[in-house]
């Protein structure tokens, strides 16, 4: 059986953190993340980013409680549990719930 693919190759990210989506992807491709992940990492920074915008925030304004505020956002979108079929793609349930547990952690 192959490998899942993805047709997307880049990913835009605008917003507060667009100045870091390069470096960001260098550091996952150095990590060894494929190009599929890769990419569901970056549409989530995208979201991310396009979230604090929203919110006349930027990146100094990213606390672990900005953080719950996002996550919450993202379940209320149909991100929030693994196996939604409420997106069309699961990866940023999946991305969602890694945030959330790092959020927890650096809480604690």
């Amino acid at each position: 059986m192959s490998r899942p693919t993805s047709r997307v190759l880049e990913v835009r990210v605008a917003g507060p953190l667009a100045p870091f989506s390069t470096i960001f992807q260098t550091k996952l491709k150095e990590s060894g993340y494929t190009p599929l992940t890769t990419v569901v990492e970056l549409r989530l920074m995208a979201h991310l980013s396009r979230w604090l915008e929203a919110g006349h925030l930027g990146v100094a304004d990213l606390t672990s409680e900005s953080l719950e505020l996002f996550l919450a956002a993202q379940r209320a979108g149909g991100y929030g549990h693994a196996g939604s079929n409420s997106r069309r793609c699961p990866g940023p349930a999946n991305q969602t719930e890694r945030l959330d547990q790092r959020a927890h952690a650096s809480a604690t």
